[in-house]
């Protein structure tokens, strides 16, 4: 269920009857099935029953289940209409506000920064999609727009010729992904390629000129206008934004205008940056408009991340990266220094690791090279033995983040450690966010609270008197008062310790009664929505997640003191 909670909760109040199926047990989505509250909803859990696709009128899937499984074929054999949350959204959308535009960015790579960036270019869109926080039902009720939407391959399975089109849709690129879902690379193209399924040439779509997949769109013969961008010059009959050293071009009608000189960009960042500007661009921005907030670009989380720089060492969280060619990128980035250890390696989506053991042979120490363990590692193993990269009793493989971590903190030639997993995080972590999250966590303890870098804020020294009980005197939910009257100080360092702080707020504590409950908890809910937007209402629709993360919070707290 996790990312359906915000839909089923939409669908509920709009009196729909629901049955909400799940393979998963109910132990595990009882503190979802609490927040739905005592709604007359059907639950199946730990199985799917072909009876409830039988029985009910419109069938909706969450993105984990594919259009080629067994149960969307079980749908459309009863003939029933099928939804996931993309389609449902543009349906209501189309019917609440016709006049809303959208633009809808994929692509393997990128997707993340770019819609990000175009948002921020943007001023009054609207960001959400495939990102945490900002799913679709969480956003429809926004009056402004255009929506920026964050397309995975998944979400546009099921999008249909009928649904509203995106004003302007951007592919970043394609790079072998997934193919553990799709079993071969055509397939994840034709899932791609279905955002500019039905647009019009009243539309824009926007094509990496340098990815060698873009001529497998051209060759679907799109409707909408189309525009490049490029890390060489175009030419002068394909419109579109490219770079010819530090400096941009816009190639439009034939005609041929410098847009900016930015330098320092590596090249990832700048086919981002170009995706951007000319998304923005493409909807009704000025340049001039645009040019003025480049510097002020937000840098979205776990995607290359400085999470830590310290003397003689600077830590990269780059847990976005699950895929071979993503890791490539950041080896290609961070790989001319002097002294680069890569953590790498998780849960295998069945991908060509071959060309990243030979990357790694050229850029990374064997001794600095520390492996996660998981099927995909087995198969980087594989590779690198192929490349004699070293003895095969050399290579290191560890059972957890924590473990590769406090290692790094005991070796004496520091440099650039890079955390760019290459790979799924199924295995051991609730997603890539939640590695990445549970990573930060870890570089926090081990190299800022131990080696004392940052000092705590005053957050987190409330949080900690709660479950340390440093606070003598005081009864837990006095300590809840403490945590919430800091939850608008400006110094605070990470805002997931936040959320962990409003679920203990609201689940963990014991109150004398429910009138002294209900008063800190609305007091903390004024305070999140004000000074941590992404946390209103106590971030309900992640609170699955943020329930998940503070339970490994515990539990690694009390491995610790034993």
């Amino acid at each position: 269920m996790g990312g359906g909670e915000a839909l089923a909760k939409f669908l509920l109040a709009q009196k729909s009857k629901l049955t909400i199926t799940d393979l998963r047990k109910r132990k595990i989505l009882e503190p979802v099935i609490k927040r739905l509250g005592n709604n007359k909803i059907e639950f199946v859990l730990g199985k799917h029953r072909e009876a409830d696709f039988k029985k009910n009128d419109i069938i909706v899937f969450n993105p984990a289940v594919s259009i080629f499984s067994r149960w969307a074929k079980l749908a459309k054999r009863y003939k029933k209409p099928i939804e996931n949350d993309l389609t449902l959204f543009l349906k209501i959308l189309k019917t609440k506000n016709p006049n809303a535009d959208y633009i809808a960015v994929t692509g393997t790579r990128g997707k993340t920064t770019t819609s990000f960036w175009i948002n921020h270019f943007l001023e009054k869109s609207v960001l959400g999609g495939n990102i945490p926080g900002k799913g679709f039902f969480t956003i429809l009720e926004n009056k402004e727009w255009p929506f920026v939407l964050e397309l995975s391959s998944f979400e546009l399975e099921f999008l249909k010729r009928s649904a509203k089109p995106p004003k302007v849709a951007v592919i970043m690129n394609l790079y072998n992904d997934h193919l553990n879902r799709y079993g071969n690379f055509n397939k994840y193209l034709e899932q791609k390629a279905k955002i500019f399924l039905n647009q019009t040439k009243n539309d824009y779509l926007i094509l990496n000129a340098d990815n060698e997949y873009t001529k497998e769109f051209l060759e679907k013969k799109p409707k909408p206008k189309i525009y490049y961008l490029s890390l060489k010059k175009l030419p002068a009959n394909k419109s579109g934004l490219y770079f010819i050293g530090n400096k941009i071009y816009f190639n439009n009608d034939s005609q041929k205008k410098l847009v900016h000189e930015i330098k320092n960009l590596a090249s990832h960042q700048k086919y981002n940056l170009l995706a951007a500007l000319l998304g923005a661009h493409l909807y009704g921005k000025p340049w001039k408009e645009l040019i003025k907030k480049i510097k002020s670009l937000p840098q979205p989380s776990f995607r290359q991340e400085l999470v830590f720089k310290g003397k003689n060492l600077e830590i990269i969280n780059d847990s976005a990266s699950t895929s071979p060619d993503a890791t490539i990128a950041a080896l290609e980035r961070f790989g001319g220094k002097d002294e680069l250890t890569l953590i790498t390696g998780g849960a295998d989506k069945c991908l060509d690791f071959s060309g990243l053991a030979k990357k790694i042979k050229t850029c990374v120490k064997p001794e600095n090279l520390l492996l996660l363990e998981g099927n995909a590692t087995l198969k980087l193993i594989n590779e690198l033995n192929k490349n004699n990269y070293c003895k095969p009793k050399d290579i290191r493989i560890f059972n957890s983040l924590n473990a590769i971590l406090t290692g790094v903190a005991k070796e004496s030639h520091w440099g650039t450690v890079i955390f760019s997993p290459a790979a799924a995080s199924f295995e051991k972590f609730k997603n890539e966010f939640d590695r990445g999250r549970q990573f930060n966590k870890i570089i926090n303890r081990v190299f800022n609270q131990e080696h004392g870098k940052i000092k705590r804020s005053p957050l987190e020294n409330a949080y900690l008197k709660i479950h340390e009980k440093e606070s003598e005197g005081l009864e837990d939910w006095e300590i809840a008062k403490q945590i919430v009257e800091v939850l608008d100080d400006p110094n605070w360092i990470d805002p997931d310790l936040a959320k962990e702080c409003l679920y203990s707020i609201v689940h963990e504590i014991s109150y004398p009664d429910e009138e002294t409950k209900k008063s800190v908890i609305l007091m903390a809910e004024e305070k999140a929505r004000n000074v941590f937007p992404e946390l209103s209402e106590i971030d309900e629709v992640h609170m699955d997640q943020i329930e998940y993360a503070y339970n490994k919070w515990r539990q690694e707290k009390q491995a610790q003191n034993k």
